[in-house]
């Protein structure tokens, strides 16, 4: 072991030629006496705490050097080295060297290839590169195409850059005013760049077929009505159980239930036609019933639109 540069005397002498007042000087000699039992039983973490604090008191090469030495018993080479710098700073700042030059060289030289070699030893952290994504490119939007991907809103048209995904399934959604919207499971792999086109349909107009049907049974529903009343009539000009009164009353109750089954048809052909075209509304109601009466049959309904 080596021992310390100063002894508890030297320290001692030191600090009253340094000009010290006495209160500190006592207080330096006590620091430095328990630094020196330190430092010899090999206690080097105490010893130096008792140094630093001396040095606190009062700046001497000689204190510093002390410091150096624990700081290299307890492997520490990069507190050693500073140490020993400075040591030799101070002497240097009065263009001399310190009589145990040789020697506190030969200890930086040395920790400055411990520094080294372990550096050297110590691999260098690797930065880990950020997860691969896909980046996928869609193609056809029309301006204003909101594009939703899981449910959430990740761009609008037109596209400033392909969109990226995580690696896996995604559920990909396409809006626009005035279109239907448009959904696609697109399947991504890390580092692709899949393309896919947006194919936007519009709305289909409301069904000609059902309007044409609606306007042509009720047209029909109208006539046999009609035919049922004219029939009625005549049936009431002729004597009650005569067979024309019997045949113009069986006439005008077949054109009655035939309006009626038109008219319903009418009705459901309008219902029809209205919730064709993806329309949002909600959905017509209708109810009709032919009903006997005196006078021949009368069709009773409800319409709510």
């Amino acid at each position: 072991m080596q021992r310390s540069m100063i002894s508890g005397g030297a320290a001692l002498a030191l600090i009253a030629v340094l000009g010290a007042t006495p209160a500190s000087a006592d207080k330096a000699k006590d620091l430095f006496e328990k630094a020196e039992t330190q430092y010899r039983l090999g206690n080097f973490a105490q010893a130096l705490t008792n140094y630093e604090a001396a040095l606190k008191l009062r700046r001497h090469p000689s204190i510093i050097y002390n410091i150096a030495q624990c700081y290299r018993q307890m492997s520490k080479p990069d507190k050693a080295l500073f140490f020993y710098k400075l040591y030799l700073s101070d002497w240097a700042r009065d263009n001399a060297k310190p009589p145990n030059f040789s020697e506190v060289k030969r200890h930086i030289d040395q920790l400055t290839g411990m520094i080294e070699e372990s550096k050297r030893a110590t691999p260098t952290p690797s930065v880990a590169a950020p997860p691969a994504r896909a980046r996928l490119h869609l193609a056809g939007l029309p301006d204003g195409a909101r594009v939703l991907v899981g449910g959430v809103l990740r761009a609008r048209a037109p596209l400033a850059a392909p969109i990226e995904l995580e690696p896996g399934e995604h559920q990909v959604r396409v809006e626009a005013t005035g279109f239907l919207p448009w959904t696609r499971t697109v399947n991504a792999s890390a580092g692709e760049q899949p393309r896919v086109d947006v194919t936007l349909s519009r709305p289909a107009g409301r069904s000609t077929f059902w309007l044409a049907t609606g306007i042509a049974t009720g047209a029909l529903a109208v006539g046999s009505m009609a035919l049922g009343v004219a029939f009625n009539l005549k049936a009431n000009d002729q004597r009650e159980g005569s067979d024309e009164y019997d045949q113009q009353r069986n006439i005008s109750l077949a054109g009655y239930v035939v309006g009626g089954t038109l008219a319903a048809a009418s009705v459901v052909s309008w219902i029809l036609w209205a919730r064709s075209g993806g329309g949002q509304q909600e959905a017509p109601r209708a109810a009709a019933a032919v009903l006997p009466t005196r006078g021949g049959a009368a069709m009773t309904g409800v319409i709510r639109f």
